[in-house]
């Protein structure tokens, strides 16, 4: 119901994508009464509302048709409208472009000049500063420290975080010889891109809009066939080489492993679509074994992921990527959803990837921790 005090903007769905932005405002809104659908006066009521907030957007068009960030500028519009005095930002950033998110401050401060609160949760205190009169430090469900406007800086938090920066400061992957050569590449949601990848860089591709990845994911994947331009992966054409590329999606935990096999399984699976049969040859489990031991040191390779901690999860996602060594490893917001300690730990695992020669490319909509690895960061 949208008649609470209290909302929460998260990476949920809140609105049918089929239905217009008038249908998911008002007729879908269990607050309201009515039996008949007056679409003018919901059309007329609507228009009002965003032009008072300089927002443009149609009542008539369908929510799948506008963007993410759109779709969460309504999420608090409406909560609003519906009477919430208290709205949760939930790890915006994490799904959100840097473009999506200046929106997001720019209605969440228009509100707080009309009474309307916000507690907004993230793990970077640099998206803090910009946006908070008030920042609660906390661990373990405790508050270690509320700091006010006059005591942000990167200095202080360092008191209450890691110095991200000082764990990599002597880390620079070897940047080699021209691994990957990308011309004017074009497809639905990109328009000719044309770049250079080194073997053995990180390279962040900041997608200043949130409409590139899925592009890019389609072509280096294999399911987007219709894009023009080209591709090519040490001068071989990527519908050659494309088994050389390891993806490593976004949430990992949920997407990228089976908790009902065992850790050496998990570890095989993406040998096993380059190679068929390796699953079970127990040569390629005894190297891929020792490959891995200095990760796993002692436990068990042969329980299943159920009961294991975050920590060792990663540990699994990552050690795949390693296991197979394929020539580049794209990485999907690696840091989403990731609290300090957790960022920390996939830094020091990236890192892997790199020392092993794996050229990393990240896919991110913000920069948060992947600028301290990056050789790179485009703009796209």
């Amino acid at each position: 119901r949208f008649n609470k005090s209290v909302y929460v903007v998260d990476s949920n769905d809140k609105f049918i994508q089929e239905l217009t932005v008038i249908d998911n405002f008002f007729v879908l809104n269990n607050a309201k009464s009515d039996f008949v659908i007056h679409e003018h006066k919901y059309a007329e009521i609507l228009k009002s509302v965003l032009s008072d907030l300089s927002i443009d957007i149609k009542g008539n068009e369908l929510v799948q048709d506008i963007s993410l960030g759109q779709q969460k500028i309504l999420e608090i519009i409406k909560a609003v409208y519906y009477g919430a005095k208290f709205i949760v930002m939930l790890d915006t950033s994490d799904f959100l472009s840097v473009e999506e998110m200046k929106e997001i401050h720019e209605i969440m401060n228009t509100f707080k000049v009309r009474g309307v609160s916000f507690g907004y949760f993230c793990n970077h205190h640099e998206e803090q500063f910009a946006i908070s009169e008030r920042i609660f430090l906390f661990e373990n469900g405790t508050i270690q420290k509320i700091l006010y406007p006059d005591e942000y800086s990167d200095d202080k938090m360092l008191n209450y975080s890691f110095d991200f920066q000082e764990m990599v400061k002597d880390f620079k992957a070897p940047v080699l010889n021209e691994l990957i050569e990308i011309k004017n590449l074009s497809t639905e949601g990109l328009s000719e891109l044309s770049l250079s990848v080194r073997k053995g860089e990180c390279v962040t591709i900041l997608n200043k809009n949130n409409k590139t990845f899925d592009a890019l994911l389609g072509i280096f994947s294999g399911q987007d066939k219709n894009y023009s331009g080209s591709v090519k992966i040490n001068n071989v054409d990527l519908e050659t080489v494309r088994k050389d590329i390891s993806f490593v999606p976004s949430n990992p935990i949920d997407n990228f492993l089976f908790f009902d096999f065992s850790i050496h399984d998990n570890l095989m699976l993406e040998i096993n679509k380059k190679y068929p049969n390796k699953l079970l040859n127990r040569k390629a489990r005894e190297q891929v074994k020792e490959k891995v031991s200095s990760i796993f040191r002692d436990r068990d390779l042969n329980q299943d992921l159920f009961n294991l901690d975050v920590y060792t999860l990663y540990k699994i996602v990552y050690s795949k990527i390693l296991a197979f060594n394929p020539e580049v490893a794209i990485l999907v917001q690696p840091f989403s959803n990731a609290n300090m300690y957790l960022r920390q730990d996939i830094i020091t695992l990236i890192q892997r990837l790199l020392d092993s020669g794996i050229t990393v490319i990240i896919l991110a909509v913000s920069l948060s921790d992947a600028k301290y690895l990056s050789n790179r960061i485009i703009y796209v």
